[in-house]
């Protein structure tokens, strides 16, 4: 995908530096940045060149005739306001006191939409993406995503990918780790046709469960764009294998928002402590102050059986798959059928 060119007119210099210094951290391969701090040098400049996507401080737009003026040197023109209300109906605007995850998920959604073939969204209609996600720690997040995902393979075929830092697949499993899920993102950024070979070299199976052996060592994957993180699991996707993928998104993610975007359902484990508690409302805060309710929408909060976690690692997913974490998974997936 070719990049895109925003171009961020301002005055307000700390503002557009902490913005294009977020966009060139997460989304280098989608979009490339300038910046103006103020409309001449902006004119200017787009004599000789139509950018791709303006966005424009509301001081330098007083009426539509300007805001006309101004939209004809690019392709796309936003309105940068300083108050929640749109200052021109006729023109998309966003509000530039937000999170930079909240605004960059707008820009996002005003500037492809419409179309198919971007990161934001998984392109492969008869895919379903299911999310694993908790700001709760030791919340058995991990445990239920494998349980989740046997239950679902007895059906319907089913990948498990982990995204944590530490993973402990392997080990449950009691399988090798090689890294496979890194050398799936090598060939996949590297584009040279053999990612679909790699991918059946490099997936393992559970059961009818399969599985991508997580990576040895984060850094090989934390520096990432998550753009990067969307794209690999929508070539995957395309491939055809699966009519599940399940995303057990853990530290690894810069931006887990953009990830939990593209899932169809998001399971939260949760617990009933005061501090896991405290932790969810403040997610939960940070989800509407930041316009994400769309994600909050398809949050489904589930609060696990206790089981017994001294057990040996011999065996410990299928004494589960058998037991009360099980049940509770059959139960979550029957509800929806």
């Amino acid at each position: 995908m070719k990049k895109k060119t925003i171009a961020v007119i301002d005055n307000d210099l700390d503002y557009t530096e902490s913005f294009i210094e977020y966009v060139e951290e997460l989304y280098s391969e989608v979009f490339s940045t300038m910046q103006f701090r103020d409309l001449e040098s902006y004119i200017t400049y787009c004599e000789n060149e139509k950018l791709d996507v303006a966005i424009i401080s509301d001081e330098f737009i007083c009426d539509i005739d300007d805001a006309k003026k101004v939209a004809e040197f690019s392709n796309i023109f936003i309105i940068l306001t300083e108050s929640k209300i749109a200052s021109i109906n006729q023109y998309p605007s966003i509000y530039k006191y937000q999170s930079m995850e909240g605004m960059i998920g707008q820009v996002m959604d005003i500037v492809f939409k419409g179309q198919e073939n971007i990161g934001e969204k998984v392109v492969v209609n008869n895919v379903n993406i299911i999310g694993l996600y908790s700001p709760v720690g030791r919340c058995g997040k991990t445990v239920f995503g494998m349980i989740l995902g046997r239950v679902m393979s007895e059906n319907e075929p089913t990948l498990y990918i982990n995204m944590e830092e530490y993973p402990i697949v392997c080990e449950l499993l009691g399988c090798e780790n090689s890294g496979e899920l890194a050398d799936l993102m090598y060939s996949h950024k590297q584009e040279n046709g053999d990612f679909e070979m790699k991918f059946k070299a490099g997936v393992k199976n559970y059961h009818r469960l399969d599985f991508v052996p997580p990576l040895i060592y984060s850094s090989d994957l934390r520096n990432l764009d998550t753009l990067d993180w969307i794209n690999l699991i929508s070539r995957i996707a395309s491939l055809g294998k699966y009519k599940n993928i399940i995303l057990d998104i853990g530290d690894v993610v810069k931006d887990p928002y953009v990830v939990l975007n593209i899932c169809d359902r998001i399971f939260m484990p949760i617990a009933n402590d005061t501090i896991s508690l405290i932790k969810m409302e403040v997610f939960e805060s940070y989800l509407y102050s930041n316009n994400l309710g769309e994600i909050q929408e398809k949050i489904e909060k589930i609060l696990l059986p206790k089981y017994d976690n001294s057990l040996d690692y011999e065996d410990f997913i299928e004494r589960m798959f058998w037991g009360k974490v099980g049940d509770f998974a059959r139960k979550l997936i029957e509800q929806r059928c």
